[in-house]
């Protein structure tokens, strides 16, 4: 027997929109929940990353840089790019918002960069994506 639904031309057209509402609940969020949820990293996949400790800031040039220590990577990584011999690196401060006064605070503090491409000048560096703030 056909089901008398108000507003679905057929049973078919009600099947139809009952399994894309089911599909839906098991999709995730945007927004903050989201983020918050599913955080960018959890996946893998993307550039090299790595775990430091601010050994000395520079902050006379834009943008503002620091030499760090590695102190962990990615799994599988043998060698740092860019990496000085001494387990040393240098970050940058591309988004101006990490590596803020006082700069002797920061000496000492954890956080993580990523090896990035600069499409606007073709180089290779890594930038500060996290920074704890004494």
């Amino acid at each position: 027997m056909p089901k008398n639904i108000i507003g679905f031309n057929s049973e078919d057209d009600f099947d139809r929109m009952s399994r894309s509402v089911r599909k839906s609940e098991n999709t995730p969020q945007t927004g903050q929940r989201q983020r918050r949820l599913y955080p960018v990293n959890a996946g893998g996949g993307g550039g090299l990353e790595v775990r430091f400790e601010v050994v000395s800031v520079d902050s006379g040039v834009t943008p503002k840089t620091a030499v760090v220590e590695v102190l962990s990577t990615d799994v599988g990584v043998d060698t740092v790019p860019e990496e000085n011999g001494s387990n040393q690196i240098t970050v940058y401060d591309k988004a101006g918002c990490y590596i803020t006064s006082p700069y002797a605070s920061l000496i000492g503090q954890e956080g993580y960069a990523r090896y990035m491409h600069n499409k606007n000048d073709a180089t290779n560096q890594w930038e500060v994506i996290q920074l704890c703030q004494p």
